[in-house]
Formats: structure tokens, C-alpha cells, sequence
């Protein structure tokens, strides 16, 4: 006879590492797809750094759409990729009901930012504001939501990555686009506000009732009197 609970627990089981794998799948096919195209801008010498956002110009507008995509060296795209899939792997696995709506978001805020704020006379290139921004997302939904799994998740990323980031926001280095970190960070801030209520796990008390559900037997005691 097949327990109940067991093939319950097996199916959630199932269901959980086909989200893991699933969120893996996107966030491997996004560092595929810019790895790609850097690989064809430096064989091909394609000069696609002019599609990143050039402050303050029309023509740079279109670099809010690029930018996140297009990297100016090896060493660059190398620095953005481990945190790209540790990131956007956990994003997706913890948060899919509003994953992508906060990348974009991230990607729209921190481009128009930039366009805004960045330095004249500059191309501003790189998934690292997107990156920034769901860090920051990951990180202050756990202050937002205060439930175990985002705390978790908060501490984590707070550990991992949080002297990098507020290194990163801080215009102390030539060549590094603090503007797009920083406003990416804010835009991340924005998203973890926004959908603080949405993606919300299992209320313990209700997970402790449907436990509870799931030992009862099938009659109690007063039923089975009833039908005798």
C-alpha cells in the first residue's frame, strides 16, 4: 500500500527541483547569450560598445536596451558571470512569480539612470548594474517580507556579496560605472518594495494544519459510531 504522505513529499520533491533546474536553465541561457556576443564583438571587432548608454544623448538612449548584454574584455564578462548564475538561479528559484518583471524593471531604472547621471563622454556597458540590482532585491525583500526563507536568503547574499556591492556603488575606481551599480542597487530596492507581497511562502501554521490533515484517518472515531 502506498503512503500517502510519502508520495505527497516525493511529488513535492519533484516539483522543487524542476524549479531549481528550470531557474539554473534561464539564468544559463541570459550568461550564454552575452558570452556570444562578446565572443563575436572581439573576433569580429564589431565596436559594439557604441550600443551602451551614452549619457545625456539621444543616440545613447538605445543603450538601455544593450547595455546589460555588451562587455568590454574578457576580464569583465568573467567578473560578471559567477555572480549572473548564483544570483539569477536564486531569483528564479525563490521568487518566479515576479523574476522577470524585476530584472526588467532593474534593466529599465538603472539604464535611464544612467543615462541621467553617468559620466559625459563615456559608454556605460555591462550586466553588473542588473546583477547589483538583484542582489539588492534578494537582499532587502527579506527586511520587506521578515519571513525565515528571504531572511535566509538576505544573510546570504549580505555575506557573500555586500562588501563588493557597497565598494562597487562608490566612485573610487577609473573605469567602473558606479553610476550604473548604484542605480541598479536603488532599482532593486524599488522591485523588493513593490512585490514584497507577492511570492510569499506557505504560512507555517497552514503547512502545520495540512500536516495535520494528512495524519487525520479517513473516519474518526464519532463517524464510524454513526455508520455502525
Amino acid at each position: 500500500m502506498i503512503d500517502y504522505n510519502q508520495e505527497q513529499h516525493e511529488v513535492s520533491l519533484r516539483k522543487e527541483r524542476n524549479l531549481l533546474y528550470t531557474s539554473f536553465s534561464i539564468t544559463f541561457i541570459f550568461v550564454l547569450f552575452i558570452w556570444i556576443i562578446w565572443a563575436l564583438d572581439s573576433l569580429f571587432m564589431l565596436n559594439l560598445v557604441q550600443y551602451g548608454v551614452h549619457p545625456r544623448t539621444i543616440i545613447g538612449l538605445r543603450g538601455i536596451l544593450f547595455m546589460p548584454y555588451l562587455h568590454g574584455s574578457f576580464q569583465h564578462i568573467l567578473s560578471n558571470t559567477i555572480p549572473a548564475l548564483i544570483l539569477g538561479t536564486v531569483l528564479f528559484n525563490i521568487y518566479p512569480r515576479v523574476a522577470l518583471k524585476t530584472i526588467i524593471l532593474i534593466q529599465i531604472f538603472s539604464g535611464i539612470t544612467v543615462w541621467l547621471i553617468g559620466a559625459t563622454n563615456s559608454f556605460h556597458i555591462g550586466a553588473s548594474g542588473v546583477i547589483f540590482g538583484i542582489a539588492s532585491f534578494l537582499f532587502f525583500s527579506g527586511f520587506f517580507r521578515k519571513d525565515r526563507q528571504s531572511v535566509a536568503i538576505s544573510f546570504f547574499v549580505g555575506m557573500l556579496y555586500g562588501g563588493s556591492m557597497i565598494a562597487g556603488m562608490l566612485p573610487i575606481e577609473l573605469g567602473i560605472s558606479w553610476e550604473g551599480h548604484l542605480s541598479g542597487a536603488i532599482g532593486g530596492f524599488i522591485c523588493a518594495l513593490l512585490f514584497k507581497n507577492i511570492d510569499l511562502p506557505k504560512p507555517e501554521i497552514e503547512m502545520l494544519e495540512d500536516s495535520d490533515m494528512d495524519d487525520k484517518p479517513f473516519f474518526e472515531k464519532e463517524d464510524y459510531d454513526k455508520l455502525s
